[in-house]
């Protein structure tokens, strides 16, 4: 249970502060530039990578197995859904007992993937015109060229802008199947009242 710790040479209930300091002490004289040994390098990586973060540091204090490390872009969905869910519910605070708030939630993703499709639907213009404007721009070739320059940036920010909506779109539809694991109850039973006074509720 307490292996990845070991490695580290720190208590399994060290703060963050401590396991950030044995890291930096064990990885300085460990590092293979420093002749140090590959594999404990390695092993003192794995142990960081989990213990840094809470959520496998706290899968692995409990049942002592190692959760693989979540990809950039599932994490960029939890973050994505979790923010819709929060946002939703802040917006229908006084209405959540009435209104589906899982249902709401998807309804904002959707929105927001809709916004994130139009504006990809404007690049291809966008880009047709950057390029017959690069395509008939003259320089005497004297100086610098300030404008045909801008205009490679910007067919180059309009090209990157193009795979950043292609992986929020991707985002967005993850988050949304994620959100078909949840519903939404109405009706929640409420245990009796400790606040109840020969049979008044106070």
């Amino acid at each position: 249970m307490t292996h990845l710790y070991d490695i580290l040479d720190i208590a399994p209930d060290a703060p963050i502060e401590t396991i950030n300091a044995a890291y930096r002490r064990e990885a300085k004289q460990h590092h293979p530039d420093v002749g140090g040994d590959r594999q404990i390098f390695a092993a003192l990586q794995d142990a960081i990578a989990v213990l840094r973060d809470p959520r496998r540091r706290a899968h692995y204090d409990t049942t002592g197995e190692i959760l693989p490390e979540l990809d950039t872009l599932q994490m960029e969905a939890i973050q994505a859904l979790v923010e819709a869910f929060h946002n939703t519910l802040a917006r229908e605070e006084s209405s959540f007992h009435e209104r589906d708030i899982v249902t709401a939630c998807d309804a904002s993703l959707v929105a927001a993937a809709a916004r994130l499709a139009d504006e990809s639907a404007k690049l291809p213009a966008m880009q047709n015109s950057v390029a017959g404007a690069i395509e008939r721009l003259l320089h005497n070739g004297i100086g610098e060229d300030y404008l045909g320059t801008s205009l490679k940036g910007r067919a180059a920010s309009i090209e990157k802008q193009k795979a950043n909506n292609e992986r929020q779109a991707l985002v967005l539809a993850m988050a949304r199947d994620m959100l078909k694991s949840y519903g939404w109850r109405f009706e929640v039973s409420v245990s009796p009242s400790a606040h109840q006074t020969d049979g008044q509720t106070v």
